[in-house]
């Protein structure tokens, strides 16, 4: 049902590439747990307006040889922290994603609500799809996730063939 972390073949700069895609698709458990980040330290990187994409970034730092990029499409809401510490993605369970629905303002049921959980707390994503991404990508690099381009194992929306 998940996908852990795969090692794939290095690019043409000969960095190892790391690759991991969840997607509220696979996930039928009450609160399952999407993915965890023990021990790295997320911040809020990107917001794009015209696609609704949101993405977090852990970086190279404290001794980490990855970076980790978790990326969220047609992102209709969000509460969340600029920074979160030891971060772990979770499907709403039904009750907890009405819920905050009703707190957004958001009728749309078709959308995921996904729980980001760190030290600092708890906060929420409504968003079509969450998804991840782990490289040896500089600090500055471009995500391959937001460029239109990237096309990993397990890509496809919620509920889509």
């Amino acid at each position: 049902m998940l996908r852990a972390t795969d090692k794939f073949d290095t690019d043409a700069a000969g960095r190892t590439d790391y690759r991991c895609i969840w997607a509220a698709h696979c996930f039928n458990v009450r609160m399952q747990t999407v993915q965890s980040f023990p021990a790295r330290r997320f911040q809020v990187w990107k917001y794009g307006v015209s696609h609704a994409q949101l993405l977090l970034r852990s970086t190279k730092e404290q001794g980490q040889r990855t970076r980790v990029d978790v990326a969220f499409k047609n992102v209709q809401a969000l509460k969340l922290a600029t920074s979160i510490e030891n971060l772990v993605v979770r499907l709403a369970s039904p009750e907890d994603a009405a819920r905050i629905r009703a707190e957004a303002g958001i009728l749309d049921a078709d959308s995921n609500v996904f729980l980001l959980e760190g030290d600092g707390g708890i906060g929420w994503v409504i968003a079509g799809i969450a998804f991840g991404h782990e490289d040896e990508g500089d600090y500055s690099e471009p995500s391959p996730l937001l460029s239109g381009n990237w096309n990993g194992p397990g890509w496809r929306l919620p509920g889509s063939p």
